[in-house]
C-alpha cells in the first residue's frame, strides 16, 4: 500500500463528513457544499490553463470572484477566455503578506506552474503578492464564502496566516503540494499537520481527490 493510500484509509476517512456535494467546473473541478447564498464572495488563487470552476460559480451562483494569478501562464488563460460576468481578475499572486514574492521557475516550461522558491536556489522571477486579510479589506468583506487555491505551496503560508489571524473562510478548495509529485519543499507529514490545524479550527474535508480536497467550516455544514 501506497503512503498516500495509507495516509487516506487510515488518517483521512476518520476526519471526513459525509455530506451532499455539487461539481462544480468541467476541467478545473471541485466538489463543494451548495454555497447556500445569492452572490457568494469567492477568492481563487491560480488560474493555470483553465477556470471552467470560477466561470461556474459565477453563472450559477452570481458569484462574486476575485481571481488571482501572476504567472504568464495565468495571464495567457485568462487573455483567450472570456470572463462570465462577476468574475475580476487580478495579476497578482497570493500569500501570507503583501509584497513582492520570489516564485520558482517552472520545472516543465509546457506545464506552466509558477511555485514557492526552495532552500536549494534556482532560478527566480518575482511577482505581486497580497493576503487574505489584505484583499477582504480592499473588497469590505468579513467573510470569504469560498477560497480556492492552487498555489504551488503557498497554500501553506497562506492558510497558516488565515487561522492565525482568525479570518472567516466557510469552505475552502485547495490543492496541497508536497514533493511527492511536485517540487514543492513539503513532504506528507507537512500535509498531514496543516490539514490537524484545520480541524482543531472547526474545518471538516467535504471533498477528496488526490491531493486536491474540500474542506467546509462546521458552522456551513448542512
Amino acid at each position: 500500500m501506497s503512503l498516500l493510500r495509507l495516509l487516506k484509509t487510515s488518517f483521512l476517512l476518520p476526519l471526513r463528513r459525509r455530506v451532499p456535494t455539487v461539481t462544480v467546473g468541467s476541467q478545473d473541478s471541485w466538489d463543494i457544499v451548495d454555497p447556500g447564498t445569492v452572490a457568494p464572495f469567492v477568492i481563487s488563487a491560480g488560474v493555470g490553463h483553465s477556470f471552467t470552476f470560477e466561470q461556474d460559480l459565477a453563472r450559477r451562483w452570481n458569484a462574486r470572484v476575485v481571481m488571482l494569478d501572476p504567472s504568464p501562464t495565468g495571464r495567457d488563460t485568462v487573455a483567450r477566455t472570456a470572463l462570465a460576468p462577476g468574475i475580476e481578475y487580478l495579476p497578482i499572486g497570493l500569500n501570507a503578506v503583501d509584497g513582492e514574492t520570489r516564485f520558482a521557475l517552472p520545472a516543465r516550461a509546457e506545464e506552466g506552474s509558477f511555485s514557492m522558491t526552495q532552500a536549494a536556489g534556482g532560478d527566480t522571477v518575482s511577482f505581486e503578492c497580497r493576503s487574505l486579510k489584505s484583499l477582504m479589506q480592499a473588497y469590505g468583506r468579513d467573510e470569504i464564502d469560498i477560497l480556492k487555491m492552487d498555489i504551488e505551496g503557498f497554500e501553506y503560508p497562506v492558510l497558516d496566516a488565515m487561522l492565525a489571524e482568525g479570518l472567516k473562510v466557510r469552505q475552502i478548495c485547495v490543492e496541497i503540494h508536497t514533493r511527492h509529485g511536485s517540487g514543492v519543499d513539503a513532504d506528507l507529514s507537512d500535509a498531514v499537520r496543516l490539514i490537524l490545524r484545520l480541524h482543531r479550527a472547526g474545518f471538516r474535508v467535504v471533498f477528496n481527490s488526490a491531493m486536491d480536497f474540500t474542506f467546509c467550516h462546521r458552522r456551513a455544514l448542512p
